[in-house]
């Protein structure tokens, strides 16, 4: 189970990385 919530925290983390890129361009 942890590494399932590691692996979904680490998505998370890319995802709104992602957003906020588009957001800064």
């Amino acid at each position: 189970r942890d590494s399932i919530f590691a692996i979904v925290e680490i998505y998370v983390s890319l995802k709104s990385n992602s957003l906020n890129k588009k957001d800064t361009i």
